[in-house]
């Protein structure tokens, strides 16, 4: 048993102190490679480090002065940590080699040494953002707005905030998105039914609700105004739930009606027109008082109840064909008056043909009142 022993111990021996030997010498290289990485490190760093600061405040107050850069823009520059920095006795000189802006070229007479490096030129701009998430068909007030910042190539122009202040929002936005124009539209009241009306009933406040909607979504042809629900009736039968255009209402206005037959040519006057209060649908067209018909005449047969329109009369002549009129003749400051016979029917105004009945000479006259005519010359 000891011979075994013995034996063992001298075959394991040589192996055992050839794996220490190479163990030894790793140890002896790891060491020497740390001390000399970190006196270079140590001695290095410091120098390194005040070049590279040196050379990025001389380009970042370059930009700053060349560019004319306002308080709101920053510029920087990207400095490889690789890059081998002299020290610049006279100091470091800058340029612009190209016209984007983006890359400066930086020399060094002193010891001779140069360099491009990348330039970055950013502008911190304000812009309206939402203070909270909000739903849509939301009136907006200021305090669901806020100035937030960022940073951007150009100046951004921003927005008032009295610009969005009681504008609708269209869509639901999220608490710090951007405000765009595409969110909001002026406001329009619409009136919704609280109930079923029939025909004819009247329309008061009291069955009505309001909503906000935005203006493009409500043609102007169908807005209901507060003026329009006043002595206001249903135009048809209208459900419980029905949003209100101008088509379902009648209003009460005044008209002229025609209260008894008028005759194409015949004379409009109070013997034959009324005011009355009725309700219908506006109609520009139509006359809403007895001065309108003044001096007129139809332009075609009007029935009992047609509510007259300005298409339905036209000036009445106050001269007509064969009518003894008088002519005022000026001369100096003597004035003339001199009968004659209207050849054609006149209004006022129009210049007609007169014949004198003596010697039947034609003379030309301007109408100006009833039987009345002044000299053409």
């Amino acid at each position: 048993m000891p011979l075994s022993w013995s034996n063992s111990r001298r075959i394991a021996q040589p192996a055992d102190l050839g794996d220490t030997h190479r163990m030894l010498k790793y140890f002896e290289f790891t060491v020497a490679f740390c001390l000399i990485l970190a006196a270079t490190v140590v001695f290095a760093t410091p120098e390194t480090l005040d070049r590279r600061q040196l050379l990025d405040a001389g380009i970042v107050n370059y930009l700053t002065q060349t560019l004319d850069l306002a308080p709101s823009a920053r510029a920087s520059v990207s400095i490889d940590e690789r890059l081998e920095i002299p020290d610049c006795r006279p100091g470091f000189t800058f340029s612009l080699p190209y016209t984007d802006h983006q890359t400066v070229l930086a020399e060094c007479h002193d010891p001779q040494w140069s360099t491009f490096l990348r330039a970055k030129i950013t502008v911190v701009s304000e812009f309206l953002a939402y203070s909270r998430d909000l739903p849509a068909d939301t009136l907006l007030t200021a305090a669901d707005i806020s100035i937030e910042t960022k940073t951007t190539r150009q100046v951004l122009p921003r927005e008032q905030i009295e610009t969005f202040v009681g504008q609708l929002l269209v869509r639901p936005v999220k608490q710090g998105q951007a405000l765009i124009a595409q969110h909001i539209d002026t406001p329009v009241t619409v009136y919704v039914l609280k109930q079923a009306i029939g025909r004819g009933e009247p329309v008061t406040p009291a069955k009505l609700t309001t909503e906000l909607k935005g203006s493009a979504s409500v043609p102007i042809g169908q807005r209901v105004n507060s003026q329009l629900l006043q002595d206001a009736v249903a135009a048809t039968s209208l459900d419980q739930g029905h949003r209100l255009v101008a088509n379902n209402l009648l209003q009460r206005r005044s008209r002229l009606v025609v209260t008894k037959p008028i005759a194409y040519g015949q004379a409009l006057s109070p013997e034959n027109v009324e005011v009355q209060a009725l309700y219908g649908v506006e109609k520009p067209q139509a006359l809403t008082a007895i001065a309108d018909i003044n001096q007129t005449q139809a332009t075609r047969t009007l029935r009992t109840g047609h509510i007259v329109l300005t298409t339905d009369i036209r000036p009445a002549p106050l001269i007509r064909k064969l009518d003894a009129v008088n002519m005022l003749v000026e001369s100096g400051a003597l004035t003339i008056t001199v009968g004659l016979i209207a050849e054609e029917d006149g209004v006022l105004h129009q210049l007609i043909r007169l014949r004198n009945p003596d010697s039947a000479e034609q003379v030309q006259g301007v109408v100006t009142g009833a039987g009345q005519v002044r000299l053409q010359y």
